[in-house]
């Protein structure tokens, strides 16, 4: 990938990796990577995703324990340039203590089923956006572990399959 655009990434994720950096407040609740999806899976859907659901819950249970702030709801829609080429989050009422990974998995699951990058649809989207996102993460200053990132990104992902769906 072309440096230029390795910087750009990494300039819209560093007030994530600043977000990760934050001293955790007692008050935040802890992130709970099915509940979005939990709801969704009881209209009958969940009999046609096991494996996958199932290996992603497992790899997501056995990380770290939630340790920093996190968005908790990111995607591209909640990242704002001003004028003067600074990112900035938006809407942050989803903010929790967790895992880094699960924000840069739900980012590039949000990326991989967006019209544009339908190119490559699907697992191997989100996968290619994840790990375009994780070199620019690392480059903003961010660390976060691929394999977690990778789960919480299959979880977001069945959510969105699960989501789009419903929207016929």
């Amino acid at each position: 990938v072309d440096a230029n655009v390795m910087g750009v990434i990494a300039a819209l994720l560093s007030p994530v990796a600043k977000l990760h950096a934050m001293t955790p407040r007692d008050d935040l609740p802890v992130h709970d990577p099915m509940a979005k999806i939990a709801p969704r899976l009881r209209t009958g859907a969940e009999r046609q995703l096991p494996p996958l659901l199932a290996d992603a819950r497992e790899t997501v249970g056995r990380g770290p324990v939630p340790s920093c702030v996190i968005h908790g709801d990111l995607h591209a829609g909640q990242l704002l340039v001003d004028d003067r080429g600074v990112a900035w989050l938006l809407d942050l009422d989803d903010m929790a203590l967790g895992d880094p990974a699960a924000d840069l998995g739900n980012f590039a699951a949000h990326l991989a089923t967006r019209e544009a990058a339908l190119a490559r649809p699907g697992l191997e989207g989100m996968r290619h956006i994840l790990s375009l996102t994780l070199r620019a993460y690392a480059h903003a200053g961010g660390k976060a572990d691929a394999a977690q990132a990778d789960a919480y990104g299959r979880l977001a992902l069945l959510r969105r399959a699960v989501k789009l769906r419903e929207r016929g």
